[in-house]
């Protein structure tokens, strides 16, 4: 059967269009699970950036996923989550270790873009292919950079310059923990994200003055793993790399 090039063209488009609904439905749905209320233009601008995500994947080795759906569910709603952690909107300044593709930072920086940030990553290809998505999504308050924390965490630029550091996918070690030190501000908070078979978890720690907050749980629906938050103080840091 012939199909003329305006038809495949409609059809292409109708395809694309009916996954960014979804996407679009997917993220507004969870995000509302747990307790974000964002406009559709927010909306959409998440959806864009799945969508590159998924675009550069291959290019730069951002994500072994493969679906929008499946960049929303394992990337994107624990990344969200860290904007509700107690303390967050306080966070001027912050720094994502180990950015790679830009989780959790970039979704962080649509839904609440008055806090600054800096992604810093060791492999060069994908800090570039960070740069263009900030580009093409017209985030300003972020730089991108290429380099290694333990080298550029003691100097003038970096120490005790952040009020929230955030680690995902790197292992700790006392090296990282030092480095870490030396950026964080005086009142400032790190934030570190473990994963389980059946939930996502972040760890807080910071200099808290009285009770510490209780932890909590936040269910993102049935048979999708929950976010849970533990607080500690800074010195228990130095027990979660033993």
């Amino acid at each position: 059967m012939y199909y003329s090039s305006s038809r495949i063209d409609w059809r292409v488009g109708l395809h694309v269009e009916r996954r960014q609904m979804n996407s679009e439905s997917l993220i507004s749905r969870r995000a509302a699970e747990i307790g974000l209320e964002i406009d559709a233009p927010t909306v959409a601008r998440l959806t864009r950036f799945v969508d590159l995500v998924l675009e550069y994947r291959d290019k730069a080795s951002l994500t072994s996923l493969r679906t929008g759906a499946e960049v929303v569910e394992g990337l994107l709603v624990d990344s969200l989550a860290l904007s509700t952690v107690e303390g967050f909107a306080a966070a001027r300044c912050c720094l994502d270790v180990g950015v790679g593709g830009g989780f959790p930072s970039v979704p962080v920086a649509i839904v609440s873009p008055s806090n600054v940030w800096a992604g810093v990553d060791r492999a060069r290809r994908k800090i570039a292919v960070l740069r263009r998505i900030l580009r093409l999504l017209s985030i300003k308050r972020y730089e991108a950079i290429c380099g290694d924390l333990h080298q550029i965490a003691y100097t003038h630029q970096f120490a005790s310059s952040f009020d929230l550091v955030v680690v995902r996918a790197l292992r700790l070690n006392e090296q990282l923990l030092r480095a870490i030190r030396s950026v964080l501000s005086p009142d400032g908070r790190v934030v570190l994200y473990r994963h389980t078979r059946e939930d996502s978890i972040l760890d807080v720690y910071g200099q808290f003055t009285g009770e510490a907050p209780s932890a909590r749980t936040i269910a993102l629906g049935e048979g999708i793993r929950s976010v849970r938050f533990e607080y500690h103080d800074l010195g228990g840091l130095d027990d979660a790399i033993r």
